[in-house]
Parts: C-alpha cells; sequence; structure tokens
C-alpha cells in the first residue's frame, strides 16, 4: 500500500496509524528525539543514542540501518545518505515532537491499563456466597466488597441457584451456610466436589458441630469457621478465603 506522505516531510500528512507504528519503537524514538534536537547526525552518534549499553551497540546498528530507519525514511521522516552514514530530519521538528509527545503518553497509558488489567486478573477472587437468608448474604456481600478491592462476590440463596451461577460464571471460592433446605451444606459440598473439584470451598455456619466438620474435612471442605457476625468474624472469613484461594490453585 502507498503511504500518503509529503515530500516536504511533513508529519501532519502521514496516517496517524502509521505515525504511532513508527513512534512505537523505542530505538526510533530515540532516534527522532535526537534528531529533533540537532537536524542530523551520524548513524555512529545514532547507536550511541538508541543502545542501553555498549554490549549491544553492533545490534542496534544493525537493526537501525536494515529495519529502523528504512522505515522513518519510507514515512518522510528523514533522510538517510548511506555513503556519508549521516541522517537528517525532513520533518518539521515541532510536528515530530508533538507526535513524540502523544505517543509517549499513549504507551504510557497503555501501559497502566495492562498492570491494572494484570492486577485485576491475578488479584481479584470470585466469591459465591451461599445462605438460605436473602437479606444476610446481600447484607455479607456489600460489606466484603466494600471493604476488600480484591473480593469480587455473588450470591445464592439454595444450593440449585448456586450450581446455576457456577454454570455461567467463573468462581474461585464457595462460601456456604450449613443448615439449608432440600440440600444441606454437606450434601451441596459434596456436589461441588463432584462437578468442580478445582474450587475452593468453606463452610461458613453456626449450625454445625464437630461430626459435621469432620464429615466437611473428609469430603474435600477448604476451611470451616463458626459464623461470627463481627467486624473481626468477617476478617476471619476474609483471610480464610485468601488463603484457601491461595492453597487450593
Amino acid at each position: 500500500m502507498t503511504k500518503e506522505t509529503d515530500t516536504t516531510g511533513d508529519a501532519a500528512h502521514i496516517p496517524s496509524d502509521d505515525l504511532f507504528e513508527a513512534l512505537s519503537d523505542q530505538y526510533r524514538r530515540k532516534v527522532l528525539f535526537h534528531l529533533r534536537q540537532n537536524g542530523l547526525a551520524t548513524i555512529d552518534e545514532l547507536t550511541v543514542v538508541a543502545a542501553e549499553t555498549d554490549d549491544e551497540a553492533a545490534d542496534v546498528r544493525d537493526a537501525l540501518l536494515d529495519d529502523h530507519l528504512p522505515m522513518l525514511e519510507s514515512l518522510g521522516l528523514v533522510g538517510v545518505d548511506e555513503d556519508q552514514e549521516r541522517v537528517e530530519l525532513l520533518a518539521d521538528p515541532e510536528d515530530i515532537g508533538d507526535w513524540l509527545d502523544l505517543a509517549v503518553q499513549r504507551d504510557v497509558k497503555e501501559d497502566m491499563t495492562n498492570d491494572t488489567e494484570q492486577k485485576q486478573t491475578t488479584e481479584d477472587i470470585r466469591v459465591l456466597l451461599v445462605d438460605d437468608a436473602p437479606d444476610f448474604v446481600s447484607a455479607v456481600a456489600d460489606l466484603l466488597e466494600r471493604e476488600h478491592d480484591d473480593l469480587d462476590i455473588m450470591t445464592a440463596t439454595s444450593a440449585p441457584d448456586a450450581f446455576t451461577v457456577l454454570k455461567n460464571e467463573p468462581v474461585d471460592c464457595i462460601v456456604s451456610d450449613y443448615k439449608m433446605p432440600a440440600i444441606d451444606g454437606l450434601e451441596f459440598l459434596d456436589a461441588v466436589r463432584d462437578e468442580y473439584p478445582d474450587v475452593s470451598f468453606i463452610m461458613f455456619t453456626n449450625k454445625g458441630s464437630e461430626n459435621t466438620a469432620g464429615e466437611a474435612v473428609a469430603i474435600g471442605v477448604s476451611d470451616y469457621l463458626q459464623k461470627e457476625t463481627s467486624p473481626e468474624g468477617y476478617d476471619r472469613l476474609v483471610d480464610s478465603i485468601r488463603n484457601a484461594v491461595n492453597k487450593d490453585a
């Protein structure tokens, strides 16, 4: 495809996608920063500017000659005299400065976005809270999400509802009551272990017993906690969720 370049080297006449592609590479940016200040430079000077260390200078010089300078020349940004091994800036220095600033800002924004997405991907814990008391699950979900940025809480008020969530949403950890109608916490745990063996499971109840806890451990519960509706009790629950997910990962 023919580039829409201007013979005067005016960067304003080069398609923005082509300019951003040209300025996306740190070597090309360093070359243009240097030429913007000096107008003319030898290839050896540009090699020194672009290379991070002396050891990589030879590779950088080859890359400039084979790839980077030809690309900049094809856009009309620079002129390359291979016989004299000199490079001249053809574009308006002010235009280049504006585009360099925009390219750097875009790189910084993309890096920040990538860091945020990576943080969310690696740190967010998707929790399914299961209890037959709707007001309780709603209040606890709101509390946990408000106090802990790394928790993403979903809720269900029965085991069948919980399986509907599991079939449609990724879940890292289930926090379930024991005493529930139709299917109790142990039966729910047993069914989860059959279909979703990698999901952490915490029994969170005030209706259980030592025998219940023992059965839960035998089935494969990640943790068993007495339900405490206090700040300290919820802190212990959050610690248990994080530990269970890390342990079972």
